[in-house]
């Protein structure tokens, strides 16, 4: 049966079961699947409803097609889910602003994955959402079922003879961000053996047998399925030792295998003599690194609130190789939810060397690590004398930063409030006052942006995404509210026209969402989108449109969740044809995690693209041909240079990094250095030595609390303004 054939056959049978009433009637909306810390969009355009007995219902999400799209046979078209096997279900706000629900389920009889369902029309949502509400509650499971691949917490699975079993309780997700919902790794250990310290090197205890051949499916202990193998190797097994800062032999010959459970769900799996010893859902939060000088590839595991670090040594090339493609597919994958095998050739080769070094690259670690009570490459500022909080007793925290081109303020956002802070004559920052923004709803750090000769500052309210609203920093108060319509133009972040557009009198911005960009005029009448200077991609493209940025000579560049860089040229947003469709000069298509900031260099030359576990730095401009002009860069792409944390941070960070967006120092003259941060810590890389391939030669310092929000002075690359919750200060570097 075609797809049309099947809905239509899938409505009779929801008829027959549940009658015509509109509570059951098919709801339209988006669905996703949750992956790590982000949302993964599955089918764009989707429908809801009930189906099966009505003493044990079944929810059946099916793919509904706009006309004229592509439907492809091997596209998965519905999703089932018997509610007696949900829970943790949860009202929130979907990524569009919209209604949502999420909930919880396994898919394969093992493994936990957390799903949602954003509703189209909001008086649809209104009506319907209380009704699926009435559902789960009253036939999806209290408690989560045990499920010992996939948990929210850590889960060591022993010995079968074993009668103790657990379920880890789910995380509650918030109205306003979905909780995280961690993939843990599995060490399979012997019944008397307890989990070894990581820090004390040990071998892996064996377990009992499971046949590990390549084509079918294998058995575990305590019925985990492992999926079919669909690749295998023998290879070394060695382990970080944090008292060494090194890796340790722990076995010269161990089997390790790649599986697959279900589409987009792999496993990296380690055998001892056909004895399973560990099982590792493949994901970016196993912050993968690849070795061509080693042939080795390694990763995070965690387990029981423990980090462990596996490297594994192939025995030739050949073998490296092999197993290391296919396992850079399985990453790609699993992260972009999408199917890594119909993508060009030349996009498959890029998203390979993404993650491999690049000739010339170094592989080993050289990092000099300070705390805050050093003063060697970074100098000590005396946290605390900026600190907003001194004058705002009002119990909010810091939340994102806007840094002054043409003045010397530092703006710090907090709450529904604005801190200004000036320089002294000793480079130190200094509270000076407080502006209310007058609007009631919290701002995000990245909803505030310095405008006109850093006189305005624009803002956006997430509860009013058609409205901008301009602030006089003079008078201290908002002046303008900037509307566009609804529909297209809804405002998810704003960008200045080119890269210093703020330090110039320009009054027009940059806005841009999911699937659009366009110009914003204040001085235009009505409306402020400028229709002639927009374009938009249809649903079906999916593009995601999550950050952005402009260049000197005001080229666009769009990042996107699904991994995806597209760079434009300045005349992408001056064609005179309102929401056409174009196509970007250069597409990239890097490593699958969701880009979360972008930055480029004046000249356009360089891209720092930011994703959750590490930065990558981008060559737009090779050998006279720019990736925004003409044909873009075509085949002549050069492979991103990947910046990430050596082992030894990753375990002070307890082996999760979660980045900050990187910049660039800014200013007259070349870009000399990076800075980017995670959790508490402060990195920065000389970029001159990330180009000639000394990728992990960086300085990283450690503050008392999170970083909220950091930044080069302008002009000034030795002293970069770090935001903390209840702090903002000055990290000044050495100079070199």
């Amino acid at each position: 049966l075609c797809w049309r054939q099947m809905f239509l056959l899938n409505s009779l049978k929801n008829a027959l079961h549940w009658g015509s009433s509109e509570a059951n009637a098919p709801t339209q909306g988006c669905f996703y699947k949750q992956a790590g810390d982000d949302w993964r969009c599955i089918f764009p355009n989707s429908s809801a409803s009930f189906v099966g007995d009505v003493d044990s219902p079944v929810m059946l999400i099916s793919r509904t097609f706009e006309e004229g799209e592509e439907v492809d046979d091997d596209d998965e078209e519905e999703f089932r889910f018997e509610l007696s096997k949900t829970w943790n279900f949860r009202q929130l706000v979907g990524l569009r602003d919209k209604e949502a629900f999420s909930f919880c389920t396994l898919l394969e009889g093992q493994h936990k994955h957390t799903f949602m369902f954003e509703f189209q029309d909001e008086k649809v949502a209104a009506s319907k959402s209380d009704h699926f509400e009435d559902m789960f509650i009253k036939f999806s499971s209290e408690k989560p079922l045990t499920t010992p691949s996939k948990a929210p917490e850590p889960v060591v699975i022993e010995e079968p003879a074993s009668s103790s079993s657990s379920a880890a309780a789910a995380a509650p997700l918030s109205p306003e961000k979905p909780a995280k919902a961690p993939v843990e790794a599995i060490i399979v250990e012997d019944q008397e053996d307890e989990i070894k310290d990581p820090a004390v090197p040990a071998p892996l205890v064996e377990s009992p047998a499971v046949e590990a051949s390549s084509s079918s499916s294998s058995s575990a202990p305590d019925g985990l399925d492992i999926g079919n193998i669909i690749r295998n190797a023998t290879v070394e097994l060695y382990r970080y030792d944090q008292a060494i800062k090194g890796f340790t032999l722990q076995s010269k010959s161990k089997k390790i295998a790649l599986s697959k459970s279900h589409q987009f769900d792999y496993s990296l799996i380690l055998f001892q003599d056909e004895k399973l010893q560990l099982v590792q859902p493949v994901n970016y939060e196993m912050i993968p690194r690849f070795s061509n000088d080693n042939r080795s590839v390694d990763w995070i595991s965690l387990n029981e609130n423990e980090v462990h670090n596996f490297r594994v040594v192939f025995p030739s090339d050949e073998s490296y190789h092999g197993f290391s493609d296919i396992l850079i597919a399985a990453l790609w994958e699993s992260t972009s939810l999408s199917p890594f095998d119909k993508l060009k050739n030349e996009d498959r080769d890029y998203i390979i060397s993404s993650y491999r070094p690049a000739e010339g690259d170094e592989d080993d670690d050289s990092v000099e690590f300070l705390d805050d009570e050093e003063d060697s490459e970074f100098e000590q500022d005396e946290e605390g004398e900026s600190s907003f909080d001194q004058s705002l007793e009002d119990g909010e925290l810091n939340s994102g930063m806007a840094v002054g081109f043409r003045s010397d303020r530092t703006f710090v956002s907090r709450g529904n409030k604005v801190g200004v802070f000036k320089y002294t004559d000793d480079n130190e920052l200094e509270y000076q006052t407080t502006i209310s923004t007058g609007i009631q709803n919290r701002l995000g750090a990245s909803k505030m942006m310095l405008h006109q000769e850093d006189e305005k500052m624009l803002f956006l309210d997430d509860k009013n995404p058609n409205s901008v609203y301009c602030m006089d920093l003079n008078r201290g108060e908002i002046i303008e509210e900037w509307k566009t319509d609804s529909g297209p133009f809804k405002i998810s972040d704003l960008l200045p026209e080119n890269k210093y557009a703020q330090m110039t009198s320009n009054q027009t911005v940059v806005g841009f969402n999911q699937t659009a960009s366009f110009i914003i005029d204040p001085r235009q009448s009505g409306s402020k989108q400028v229709n002639a200077r927009s374009f938009q991609y249809q649903r079906a493209a999916d593009t995601q449109f999550s950050s952005g940025a402009t260049t000197g000579a005001g080229n666009l560049i769009l990042g996107s969740q699904k991994g995806i860089l597209r760079l434009y040229d300045s005349k992408a947003l001056r064609s005179g044809e309102p929401l056409r469709s174009v196509r970007a000069k250069t597409q990239l298509f890097l490593t699958g995690q969701p880009i979360i900031g972008i930055d480029v260099s004046e000249d356009g030359e360089w891209i720092l693209a930011t994703c959750r576990t590490h930065v990558l730095l981008v060559h737009a401009s090779i050998d006279g041909k720019s990736g925004f002009e003409g044909r873009g860069l075509g085949q002549d792409k050069q492979p991103a240079k990947r910046l990430e944390l050596n082992r030894e941070h990753v375990f002070e960070m307890g082996g999760k990094v979660n980045f900050t967006p990187a910049k660039f120092n800014t200013g007259p003259g070349k870009e000399r250095l990076i800075v980017v941060s995670s959790g508490p810590f402060v990195i920065s890389w000389n970029f001159n030595k990330v180009k000639q391939g000394k990728l992990t030669d960086y300085h990283i310092k450690r503050y008392a609390q999170d970083v909220v929000a950091d930044q080069f002075k302008y002009g000034n690359d030795q002293s970069i303004i770090v935001t903390l919750p209840n702090d903002v200060t000055v990290a000044k570097r050495a100079k070199q």
